[in-house]
């Protein structure tokens, strides 16, 4: 089934009259690629050595994140990136850099002499069939952007998946400039690669003369950091009649008031750089509607608590003024706070596989269980993901499992949430400290 998905078949990668002891290279890089990359379990490689004889290895790449590239160019690029770059993007960068060597490349074929603002053509190439054929992530784009100040764009020939997308492009002015209905379709597409929707981002209703905050942010950081084209905004102002504006003037970077100066000076060395944004943005925000940490904060409020003022002005920040949806995990994690999200915003999953899986449980479930399993599904919805991002058709969970202990861990959900997925779909997921056991 995996094969089918990216567009193989067995007979494509095995010669008819293989047999016992043969080692085939097209199907042991594919193994190895759908175990490192697409969820596959562990054990397929044995699998197919014991059902057919063959003689299949692993990739001694497999744990590529411990692996650095061996190329010292590659070593030295890694060494002077910015060092306010996200951990997240670094680690991209660093996997992009192995990828080229497993290629044979390397980085100076394909971005030599090129600076801030270029667009290197065969560096956007190799950047769009990784991510395409290799399973590099979607983000490996923008991460290149902010660590060299490039331009790159993604595969401009794509369309939107989603329908409501499709449906938005279909409805366009009829007297919309085809460069301008271009940059819609690139903006929808970018959407989609970084798990988002425009339903996401602009509520129902929204016409002539709106701002929507969280689009407006979405299209700032689009062209900012992800490539997009600078007129990007004018053509979805031209389009929907908005009044989305630039966002240069607009942020501030750093908080005013002292005791958020100080919250951001005693920040947990180990909380990654993109949750240390999200934190200060924040306290930024605080401060533009007229409120501080300690008015929503109790004094001595520690790990596990859960303040409600607290969590409230997350939450509204989020939905109405555009704060990055990783707000309430960066600060549960840099202060060990419980919050959660809006529960009463959303009762049940939108997704009609969410919807599908829900009705399908087994009958004896718990419904306790069942409640857990529903707000999972609502938490996926609220990341911009879905379950078959995770749980791809024919495959094993592994990329269930870190999702629902980040989901424990950061984000407030129910600490029976792995159990309860667990009984429901005969999994095994376990958590870090189980697995030290």
């Amino acid at each position: 089934m995996h094969l089918e998905e990216q567009g193989q078949s067995w007979s494509q990668l095995v010669p008819a009259g293989s047999g016992a002891g043969a080692r085939l290279a097209a199907l042991e890089q594919a193994v190895n690629e759908g175990i490192r990359h697409h969820g596959l379990p562990i054990n397929t490689r044995t699998a197919l050595n014991q059902a057919f004889g063959f003689r299949l290895r692993g990739d001694i790449k497999e744990a590529w994140a411990l692996v650095p590239p061996d190329l010292q160019e590659h070593k030295d690029l890694l060494k002077h990136l910015p060092g306010e770059l996200a951990q997240a993007y670094r680690s991209n960068v660093k996997w992009f850099l192995v990828h080229l060597e497993e290629q044979g490349q390397s980085w100076s074929q394909v971005a030599a002499g090129s600076g801030a603002g270029a667009r290197p053509a065969a560096l956007e190439q190799a950047i769009n069939e990784g991510i395409r054929h290799h399973g590099l992530p979607t983000s490996t784009r923008a991460a290149i952007n902010q660590a060299f100040g490039f331009k790159l764009q993604g595969d401009i020939q794509r369309a939107p998946g989603l329908q409501e997308h499709k449906d938005l492009l279909k409805n366009l002015p009829e007297e919309l400039d085809q460069a301008y209905r271009s940059r819609v379709n690139r903006f929808l597409v970018h959407l989609e690669e970084q798990g988002q929707s425009w339903s996401q981002l602009v509520a129902a209703g929204s016409g002539a003369g709106a701002r929507p905050a969280a689009l407006e942010q979405a299209i700032s950081e689009g062209i900012r950091h992800h490539g997009l084209s600078t007129n990007t905004r004018a053509a979805l102002n031209q389009a929907f009649g908005f009044r989305l504006q630039g966002g240069i003037k607009k942020v501030r970077l750093a908080p005013d008031l002292q005791e958020h100066k100080d919250l951001l000076r005693d920040f947990p060395e180990d909380v990654d750089q993109a949750y240390r944004s999200s934190v200060t943005r924040f306290l930024v925000h605080l401060e533009e509607q007229g409120q501080s940490w300690s008015q929503l904060v109790a004094a001595g409020s520690g790990p596990g608590a859960r303040p409600a003022a607290l969590e409230q002005a997350v939450n509204e920040g989020i939905r109405h003024h555009g704060l990055p949806t990783n707000t309430r995990a960066a600060i549960n994690q840099a202060f060990g706070f419980r919050l959660q999200g809006d529960i009463k915003k959303r009762l049940a999953p939108d997704l009609q596989e969410h919807k599908d899986l829900l009705k399908d449980l087994p009958e004896e479930l718990d419904p306790v269980y069942r409640s857990s399993v529903n707000r999972f599904l609502v938490h996926l919805e609220e990341q911009g993901q879905s379950w078959s991002q995770l749980v791809p058709a024919g495959s094993g969970p592994g990329a269930l499992e870190p999702a629902v202990n980040e989901g424990i861990r950061h984000h407030g959900l129910q600490t029976n949430t792995r159990a309860a997925i667990n009984r429901a779909f005969g999994f095994k997921l376990q958590s870090k400290a189980e697995k030290r056991e």
